[in-house]
């Protein structure tokens, strides 16, 4: 009996902990980022493909938890915020702001988010029970 039980584990989906490597230290509520290190910010605007810190905490709705390192979800600027989606569910809404546009600009390339494109995913940020509650990764323009 313990034979099949350990074949039922086998295809189980491990958690996202489990898989990829801790990024950074774990927060006081226990969260923390697992996956890879991200790029350069700089390296990132010069190849036209801003960096996607993290969807904004309040926004983050259920098709996050999904989630996974190499996932790709749809971003689209709404006129105000650029949205997030995953299978055409809400996923949330990313930091940027159009205003961000606008201000100066300590890097050598031009300040500007694409206005649709797709988020890959490089690290998640996950509870103490290795639930993914939010993602961060850069943003390649459609």
């Amino acid at each position: 009996m313990g034979w099949i039980r350990w074949l039922l584990n086998l295809f189980k989906k491990k958690p996202a902990t489990v898989e990829w490597a801790q990024q950074g230290s774990v927060h006081k509520n226990g969260d923390r980022f697992v996956g890879r290190p991200t790029q350069r910010s700089l390296e990132l605007w010069r190849r036209g493909t801003p960096a996607a810190s993290i969807i904004v905490r309040s926004t983050v709705t259920e098709a996050v938890r999904a989630v996974r390192i190499d996932d790709e979800l749809d971003v689209a600027f709404d006129g105000q915020w650029w949205q997030v989606s995953r299978h055409g569910e809400a996923a949330g809404r990313l930091s940027w702001h159009p205003n961000d546009e606008q201000r100066d600009n300590w890097m050598d390339v031009p300040l500007r988010y694409p206005r649709a494109g797709r988020l890959v995913v490089e690290r998640l940020l996950v509870n103490r029970e290795g639930e993914t509650i939010n993602v961060s990764g850069y943003v390649r323009p459609s």
